[in-house]
């Protein structure tokens, strides 16, 4: 059985999946319809969908990285 962290089954993996894209080997994710914005995914949800296979390591990766850089970015423009 394929472990996940952010989702209750594959099947919610494969949903949330279907709502992003990946482009310059980084997933893109549009979680909020309302906002119209695209969003980068926790590292947890990168785990599922890199232990269900549906991204590469690579794609996870550098995912995971991009987040963290925007986060970052994100507090150091929050607390100026």
């Amino acid at each position: 059985m394929t472990k996940l962290e952010a989702n209750e089954n594959i099947e919610e993996v494969k949903k949330n999946f279907s709502n992003g894209y990946i482009e310059n080997d980084i997933f893109i994710w549009n979680v909020s319809k309302e906002d119209g914005l695209l969003h980068l995914p926790f590292p947890d949800m990168t785990s599922d969908l890199y232990n269900c296979g549906l991204i590469s390591l690579k794609v996870k990766e550098k995912t995971d990285k991009a987040r963290e850089d925007d986060d970052e970015k994100f507090w150091d423009n929050y607390l100026k």
